[in-house]
């Protein structure tokens, strides 16, 4: 698969000599280790970005970032990093980065067997670059029009193959559809040390609007996102905890436009030493509805009870034994690791938890 992405990548217009040399030492990249070492260098000209406003810069690193991310496997932060990217090309009325995003996201969502986002963004990909040949056609660019169509065939040589592939795969038996309760052995509840936020970039914060009989002022969307530290729920306030990344900048965890997630809550503290945050009684979890996860995720997992109905838990995956294993103080032979088999369902990645207390 990764040669579609390579494919997809060789089509982003660097503005930099050095952004093409980075882009094509990661294409090189031989190895996880090197891809992870070529992330962090990524990261940090992603913080510089922040501190000098290149806001176009920024997003062509987070492209690049989701480049890197889906290397090493981790499928989420690639589709996270990507929707962050495109989401800014869109506000700073970047088409042809647009048309580039899409694919790309595109290309993700193929590869996870998700045919209708797959497909969506892959068309919205295509109604752009029409948009942009037509734009050139117009105004008698024609070396640019038989790119733009070049592009074009490309791009739909991928949807085709898309779509055969997606179609010899059957789709993931989706998990049951009821609230979950998390129930896990009790013990003592180590406090967070760690703090996130949640960004939802598809819903776009606007310039200044009045009242009265001028109108607004401005309403054009700008480079800002709007992120969300606490949600409510029952009636009472929780505090987001991500678990993702080592630094503030990774810890925001942002929520991809047509993807599912769930909350659920937690009762007992069988992953009260999870790293980076301990899980404790009492707090949700917020997981992303995908039952293929990496090494190392922490997952909802479900299999039927004795009485018929079904029994949920939260652990880490490890992949080399297809095994979940608590994280606990407690030493109870009901934390002993649980083999995967056929009657026990993934049914989603644990992304960040929600806390009663402030970070």
């Amino acid at each position: 698969m990764s040669h579609y992405l390579v494919t997809i990548l060789n089509h982003l217009v660097c503005s930099e000599s050095s952004q093409a040399e980075l882009k094509d030492r990661l294409l090189a990249a031989s190895t996880r280790e090197h891809v992870a070492s070529l992330l962090e260098e990524i990261k940090a000209r992603i913080n510089l970005c922040l501190e000098t406003q290149s806001k176009e810069d920024e997003y062509f690193y987070y492209f690049l970032r989701a480049y890197g991310h889906y290397v090493i496997g981790d499928i989420h932060q690639a589709i996270s990093s990507a929707t962050h990217a495109l989401d800014g090309f869109r506000i700073c009325g970047c088409s042809w980065e647009q048309v580039i995003g899409r694919w790309l996201l595109s290309a993700f969502h193929a590869f996870q067997n998700r045919s209708h986002s797959s497909l969506a963004e892959m068309n919205l990909a295509l109604d752009i670059l029409e948009s942009i040949r037509q734009d050139f056609l117009t105004r008698g660019v024609y070396d640019e029009v038989e790119k733009c169509q070049k592009v074009k065939s490309t791009m739909e040589e991928h949807k085709n193959e898309f779509l055969k592939k997606m179609e010899a795969i059957s789709q993931p038996v989706s998990g049951n559809s009821r609230p979950i309760h998390i129930h896990a052995p009790v013990s003592s509840d180590p406090a967070a040390k760690e703090k996130g936020k949640l960004l939802i970039p598809w819903i776009p914060k606007h310039k200044t609007v009045r009242d009265g009989v001028n109108g607004l002022t401005e309403f054009r969307a700008i480079d800002e996102f709007p992120f969300v530290t606490i949600v409510e729920i029952d009636k009472k306030p929780y505090y987001i905890h991500s678990l993702c990344g080592s630094s503030l900048t990774d810890r925001n965890v942002t929520l991809v436009r047509g993807e599912d997630y769930g909350w659920a809550l937690m009762r007992g503290h069988g992953m009260n030493l999870c790293y980076p945050v301990p899980i404790p009684d009492g707090c949700y979890v917020l997981f992303w509805d995908y039952n293929v996860p990496k090494d190392n995720n922490i997952v909802v997992s479900s299999e039927p009870s004795l009485d018929g109905d079904f029994a949920y838990t939260v652990r880490r995956y490890r992949a080399a034994g297809q095994e979940l294993v608590s994280e606990t103080t407690e030493t109870g032979s009901e934390y002993s690791p649980i083999k995967l088999d056929k009657s026990r369902q993934i049914l989603g990645i644990v992304i960040a938890v929600a806390k009663p207390e402030s970070p």
